[in-house]
């Protein structure tokens, strides 16, 4: 759990960093409380989209209209298909940690490709397309943080509610990814393949 908080943290500054804070010399002061700005989240909510398991909140800062998503991604050994295997894009940045397995990230349009292991961050630049899946052995975890909040919102529409992590409903049935393009297009992602 600590190694999440740590890893949280590290991606939010990482990401959000510049766009929260002030540019400051090196000479200035520290900066004060009124400078911090606190996300709180909502109700998690976990759902199944083929065989991808979504666990996700959103964060609102409640003095600012600025929010965040945190998504954990949990995907089984050697991924041969599924959502994120699809290369898309969003106009937001991506942050990825991986918390557990391997993963492999390709981009476009040079189909390049990047591997992350346990303990890797990626980030992912607003509007380079790309996608990601786990290639390794066990199950792979990945925390996923955005600025856009419209994904929970499309999760919440394509998939399947989960109640028992240990038994997820739509294991055995492939996603419809016309439906799930189309109803991205509505959240300002685009798949491209």
């Amino acid at each position: 759990m600590k190694k999440i908080v740590i890893a949280l943290t590290l991606l939010i500054v990482v990401t959000f960093g510049s766009a929260f804070m002030p540019r400051v010399a090196v000479a200035a002061p520290l900066e004060t409380a009124r400078n911090i700005e606190v996300f709180q989240p909502d109700q998690a909510q976990t759902v199944a989209v083929g065989k991808d398991l979504f666990t996700f909140k959103k964060f609102v800062n409640k003095g600012t209209s600025k929010a965040l998503s945190l998504v954990e991604i949990t995907q089984p050994p050697k991924y041969k298909g599924g959502f994120l295997l699809e290369k898309h894009l969003i106009d937001a940045p991506e942050d990825f940690y991986v918390l557990e397995g391997e993963f492999e990230i390709t981009s476009s349009p040079s189909n390049d490709k990047i591997k992350l292991d346990t303990g890797d961050i990626a980030h992912i630049p607003p509007s380079i397309p790309y996608g990601v899946k786990h290639i390794g052995a066990g199950e792979g975890r990945l925390l996923l943080i955005t600025p856009n909040i419209e994904f929970p919102n499309l999760l919440k529409e394509i998939g399947t509610p989960v109640v028992d992590k240990s038994s997820i409903p739509s294991a055995s049935t492939v996603p419809d990814i016309e439906k799930i393009a189309s109803a991205a297009k509505k959240y300002g992602i685009e798949f491209l393949n």
